[in-house]
Formats: structure tokens, C-alpha cells, sequence
């Protein structure tokens, strides 16, 4: 047994690694020399052997370490970065509020500016209205001698007026005293004449001439305004554009339309009008032309070719003209047929009044549409014109309504009721 050992130790110290190998060989040599036993030897290698296990593990904790370590180092160089970007950041939110800062001192500076010039300018405003204040009441007092030659012609024309009827002097000498009293006022631009040769074209389209606040232009009732239709404007822009020249005198219009202006009161065609409609009858309006507010009732606008004899109107109507629901009212399609036919026989035969209107009705015009009132001459015969209207729709595909009219010519001692 005791020759056997020895190889069974050198048996044990080959599959050992080298270091235990060594710490074997000095475990021998001091068991020999103390003659420990060899149990303890056993002991000895059973806990060497069992460290392997444990180093293996701490191994792997040192791996696990230093990849969190490398994780930790990385996030840690996005931090920065992050801080970095932060900070950046900071920089600019602070320029932007400094900026910011200047931009609100500057626009507290212009607005004060702003605020300070508007005040200085209706200060300016106010200086110029009592200014102008202060001439209407000069120009007032330099006109009361006008004023008061016009009111006594005024009371003049009206005593003469009740004179004739009183003694039913219908004289033409009776009616030319009151046409030259307002001649010497310069009232009437053209002096019509009073026999049947009269033509009222040559009264139509004058404006009043008086000085001072008696002589406002009236407002003109046939010019556009908001509540017309893309299809309205379009028709008038075309009419419009053949009128080759618009001034206060029709004679001088070359084109071959006119664009005839539409006044609240037959009066304000004549020279002085707008003044007369003021003490005559002052509450007195056009029925067509009675309500202020834009599309509500008749909008329309009448064009006169001279050379071919024929009227267009442009009618546009409103929601007061209703009839049927939906439509225009038979009596409002009456009444524009006879406004255009009368303008139209009014410049083909001088004053006339309508005797006659016949009218079929074919088909129904809808609110807010825009029609064609187209009039043209038939005949004339003495006193007696003959006109003829159709109205159509806007491109011309459907016939609303049919119409024949007759007029009869009348002097104006027969108007002014001498």
C-alpha cells in the first residue's frame, strides 16, 4: 500500500493545473515532514477544486459589470449631449425673449406715436369743421337774397297758378310769365317749348346749378350699388361701355346707347328742381323709386339707342315686390313695363300719359333675378304712340311677359292742370 501511493499522488498531480500542481507538491513535502495525513491533503484539493465553480461566476459578474458600465458611459454621453442642447436652447429662448422685449418697447412707441398724431389729426379735423362750418354760414347770409327772389317766385308762380284756374285763363301768355320768372333765375337749363312740338329729352339729365346748400345733386337711382347681381352688373357693364361719352347734356352723348339717370322725383330732371321738390309737394316720391334701402324694391336701370328707336331696361327685383311665393308681383312687372314704355314714348313724342296697357303674363319671374324690359316703337299716329315690350329673362331663352302700351301726347298747361 505504501509503494502505491506515490502513484496514485502522481496520478492526481497530472490532471491538475499547473498551480495546483505546485501547491500540491509544497502540501506533500510539508505532510512529509510533519507526517500530517492525507485526508487532509483530500480536504485540501476538494476546496481548490470547488473555487473554480465560484471563479467562473464572478466572471460572469465582472461581464455583467462592465457592460453596465459601458451602458452607463454612454448614457451618460447622452446626457451631456442633452445638457448641451438644453442649454442651447436657453440661449436662444432668451434671445427671443430679449428680442421680443425690444420689438414690445417698439410697438409700445409707435402705438404711443400712433395715438399721439391721431389726436393731433382730429384736432386738425375739428379745426376744419368749424371752419367749414363757419363759410356754410358766411355762404348762407351771401345767399339770402337768392333765397328769398327764389321762395317769392315760388309763391309768385303758385298765385298765378290759382289766378288761371280761378278764372280759367289758360292762356299760353299765363304760362310763359311763370316760365320767365324762372328764367331769371337761370332755373331751367333749356326753355321747352309749349306747343307740340315739345321735347322733354332736352329736360332730362340736368342737375341744379344755385349756390350754397341749394344745390345738392340728387342721388342717381340707376347707378350700381352692393346689392346687384354678378348677372345685373354684367348686362349694365355691357350697355354701359356703348354709352361713348356720359355728360349732363344728352345731345353731346355719341355712343349709340344712353344711359338715362333715375331720379326719387319727376322734378329733379328740370334745372332747380332739386330745390322745388323741397317746397313742392316735398313729401311726394316716385313710386318706383320710393324706398332708400339698396335691392329691397325696384332695382333698374334704362339705356336709349336714339338711332334705332328702342329702350332696354335692366330690372332686378326685390324681396317687397313679392307676389306669388317666391315671384314678383303681377302689379310691380306692370308697373316697370309702364315706366320703361312711358320713358321710351316720352322721348319719341315729347310729354305724353298712358291711355292704354295691355299685358300677358307668361311665365313667373323669381325674386332677386334680373330681367330685360326690351321696348320698341310700333307707330305713331298724330298724338298717339304706339309702343311695344316684352320682358325676357337674362339670357334671353324665356319670355316672361308680353305687352302693348298706347300713349297720348299732352301739352304742359294740360300737366300743371290749367
Amino acid at each position: 500500500m505504501t509503494a502505491s501511493m506515490p502513484h496514485a499522488a502522481g496520478a492526481a498531480a497530472a490532471e491538475d493545473p499547473p498551480i495546483l500542481q505546485s501547491g500540491l507538491h509544497r502540501s506533500r513535502t510539508v505532510t512529509h515532514g510533519h507526517a500530517e495525513p492525507e485526508s487532509e491533503v483530500a480536504t485540501m484539493k476538494k476546496t481548490v477544486m470547488g473555487i473554480g465553480p465560484m471563479l467562473q461566476s464572478l466572471n460572469v459578474m465582472n461581464e455583467e459589470l462592465r457592460k453596465r458600465k459601458d451602458n452607463l458611459l454612454r448614457d451618460k454621453l447622452v446626457l451631456e449631449e442633452s445638457i448641451v442642447t438644453c442649454n442651447k436652447e436657453k440661449d436662444e429662448d432668451t434671445t427671443k425673449l430679449s428680442e421680443a422685449s425690444e420689438s414690445l418697447k417698439k410697438l409700445k412707441t409707435e402705438h404711443d406715436d400712433g395715438k399721439a398724431n391721431a389726436q393731433k389729426e382730429i384736432e386738425s379735423l375739428k379745426q376744419q369743421i368749424l371752419d367749414r362750418d363757419k363759410a356754410i354760414c358766411a355762404l348762407v347770409d351771401t345767399t339770402k337774397a337768392e333765397a328769398r327772389k327764389l321762395c317769392g317766385l315760388v309763391i309768385w308762380y303758385r298765385i298765378i297758378t290759382h289766378k288761371c284756374r280761378k278764372t280759367r285763363d289758360c292762356s299760353l301768355s299765363s304760362v310763359l310769365r311763370v316760365e320767365q320768372g324762372f328764367q331769371t333765375l337761370r332755373i331751367l337749363k333749356t326753355r321747352p317749348s309749349l306747343h307740340t312740338g315739345f321735347q322733354a329729352d332736352k329736360l332730362i339729365h340736368t342737375t341744379v346749378r344755385l349756390p350754397g346748400i341749394f344745390s345738392p345733386r340728387p342721388r342717381d337711382f340707376s347707378l350700381p350699388n352692393s346689392s346687384w347681381s354678378p348677372k345685373m352688373m354684367e348686362l349694365y357693364d355691357h350697355y354701359n361701355s356703348q354709352c361713348d361719352l356720359e355728360t349732363e347734356d344728352i345731345e353731346s352723348q355719341k355712343g349709340p346707347w344712353i344711359r338715362l339717370p333715375s331720379y326719387n322725383r319727376i322734378l329733379k330732371y328740370a334745372k332747380g328742381g332739386v330745390y322745388l321738390s323741397k317746397i313742392m309737394q316735398s313729401k311726394a316720391r316716385l313710386f318706383t323709386r320710393n324706398v332708400y334701402q339698396v335691392g329691397a324694391s325696384f332695382e333698374y336701370v334704362i339705356f336709349l339707342n336714339k338711332e334705332e328707336k328702342k329702350c332696354v331696361c335692366l330690372f332686378q327685383a326685390g324681396h317687397l315686390l313679392e307676389g306669388p311665393p317666391g315671384h314678383v308681383h303681377g302689379g310691380a312687372i306692370a308697373t316697370m313695363i309702364d315706366t320703361v314704355t312711358g320713358t321710351h314714348a316720352t322721348f319719341l313724342s315729347g310729354l305724353v300719359v298712358t291711355a292704354n296697357l295691355n299685358i300677358n303674363y307668361r311665365n313667373a319671374i323669381p325674386l332677386g333675378s334680373t330681367v330685360i324690359l326690351e321696348s320698341t316703337l310700333d307707330h305713331i299716329e298724330g298724338r298717339k304712340t304706339h309702343i311695344n315690350c316684352k320682358v325676357t329673362s337674362a339670357d334671353g331663352s324665356k319670355v316672361h311677359t308680353e305687352a302693348t302700351a298706347l300713349f297720348v301726347s299732352i301739352s304742359v298747361s294740360h300737366l300743371m292742370g290749367m
